[in-house]
């Protein structure tokens, strides 16, 4: 399936969508009307979206522990985590900020804290650390 738009609806009512979400939307509507197939999928569907959203947490923990709160090395002037690791934290936090608004916000930046916005640039060790 390319990426392409389709137009879905009825007569006037036509919009555009890409055809995964067209098709993700006819799943659904067929799971809606009793369609005990597509019940079992999308069931099997989202536990595998849950299990791939816990792996990630679990990964995104580990590298917390491991590159920041249990790094000696960390606090000093002129450590810097590997690109490699920055990008996977980063990549992380990204996904899992968008399916859990706030708990992982991007930056490292206490979301709910109106107190960190008013600190200046460069202190984002100590929002990692609260």
């Amino acid at each position: 399936f390319a990426p392409i738009l389709a137009l879905v609806g009825v007569g006037v009512n036509r919009i555009g969508k890409d055809r995964r979400t067209a098709l993700n939307n006819k799943m659904f509507e067929s799971a809606m009307k009793g369609k005990v197939s597509m019940q079992r999928f999308l069931y099997k569907e989202f536990e595998r979206n849950a299990e791939r959203l816990a792996a990630a947490r679990v990964r995104y923990d580990r590298l917390i522990f491991d590159w920041v709160l249990d790094n000696p090395e960390f606090g000093k002037h002129d450590f810097d985590i590997p690109l490699e690791v920055g990008l996977e934290m980063e990549g992380l936090r990204g996904m899992l900020n968008f399916y859990f608004p706030g708990q992982y916000p991007l930056g490292g930046m206490s979301a709910n804290d109106d107190v960190d916005s008013q600190q200046p640039a460069g202190v984002v060790v100590d929002r990692f650390l609260r």
